[in-house]
């Protein structure tokens, strides 16, 4: 089934699949808020800092125990916005035995597959578990073509009923996507050898920009998982909560408070991806700068196929995330400084 953006399909999955809902968090800022609009409950899959907020077996096994409900839907994410993990082949085939065994059914928002790094391919659980996985993608991401709502679901022959009730939300929600877009729609999806090639440009420039950063977050002595796919990161700034509660920083949203209007950096508080407040967690998008305009992000994919050596690239090409760099570190300086220079 298509509809106009992934969030949208999901969102009818959600009205049209029975059960509680069982969440990994960080995740997506949608997915919880949808369920509540619904009446769900939402049961949390608690990731860690310290694993890389990774989904385990026994986590979602212990959230799986609180729900009341028969029947339970779960809802991932791979690759993981804002974590950029992706699950590798031997977790999935685990996955899809407890899955199965547990009559869980999943939603698996694939909208970051083509945004690889290069670490690994990207799977499906669908492979693993085709009777009982819904996959959904859509335009926006791979194709640079945020705001072009296009969204599609593949639906399992396994669940009979799942397409007809489907049907008759978006019949009474949204009919059908804008007719413009389902003409981009066709020409994105027609494998045209130079959308694709397209399409890998993208990837591996948004691989480097990110991986570039994440060196950086490494290097200053972040709690930060190397991402494996799409363009977000989620430091954590745990092994600095002292010098930062001196600063009137206990929590996330302090903190990203904090960054914004003392180092001009903008990010996203953890507490909106699902992640408890007082762990001192941020999402960081690698998306957008310097690339703000068509003609910025022109500039950059010429820059890209004119300058081979990636740290070159990123030294001459991207003046407005150097100096977002230089500011953390300047304030991972200032939290290490003895004398509260930066308070």
């Amino acid at each position: 089934i298509v509809g106009p953006g992934s969030k949208a399909l999901i969102y009818a999955l959600q009205m049209a699949l029975a059960g509680d809902l069982l969440l990994p968090t960080p995740s997506w800022v949608s997915y919880a808020p949808q369920a509540k609009l619904l009446g769900k409950r939402v049961h949390f899959v608690r990731g860690t800092a310290v694993n890389g907020y990774q989904l385990t077996i026994e986590a979602l096994d212990e959230a799986a125990r609180q729900a009341q409900s028969d029947t339970k839907i779960l809802l991932i994410n791979s690759p993981n916005n804002p974590a950029g993990y992706m699950f590798a082949p031997e977790f999935l085939q685990e996955l899809a035995d407890y899955c199965r065994q547990n009559r869980i059914v999943v939603i698996s928002d694939e909208i970051y597959a083509r945004v690889g790094h290069g670490f690994q391919p990207h799977v499906s659980l669908a492979e693993f578990y085709p009777e009982g996985t819904i996959v959904v993608g859509g335009l926006s991401k791979h194709l640079s073509l945020g705001g072009w709502r296009l969204g599609k679901a593949v639906i399992p022959k396994e669940q009979p009923a799942l397409m007809p009730a489907l049907r008759t939300i978006a019949s009474e929600i949204w009919s059908t996507a804008t007719g413009p877009v389902q003409y981009t729609a066709v020409t994105a999806y027609s494998n045209d050898p130079e959308i694709e090639a397209y399409i890998t440009e993208c990837s591996q420039i948004h691989a480097t920009r990110t991986q570039h950063i994440w060196g950086l977050f490494d290097e200053l002595g972040m709690t930060c998982p190397q991402p494996q796919g799409g363009f977000y990161l989620i430091p954590n700034f745990d092994r600095w909560r002292e010098p930062l509660a001196r600063r009137g920083v206990p929590t996330s949203e302090a903190l990203a408070h904090y960054l914004l209007e003392r180092y001009h950096i903008a990010s996203l508080p953890g507490t909106a991806f699902g992640v408890p407040s007082e762990e001192l967690s941020l999402r960081i998008a690698t998306s957008y700068v310097d690339m703000e305009t068509d003609e910025a992000a022109a500039n950059v994919l010429t820059a890209w196929r004119q300058t081979p050596d990636k740290d070159e690239f990123m030294a001459q090409h991207q003046p407005q995330m150097t100096r977002a760099l230089e500011q953390f570190r300047k304030f991972i300086s200032d939290l290490e400084t003895a004398d509260g220079n930066g308070f």
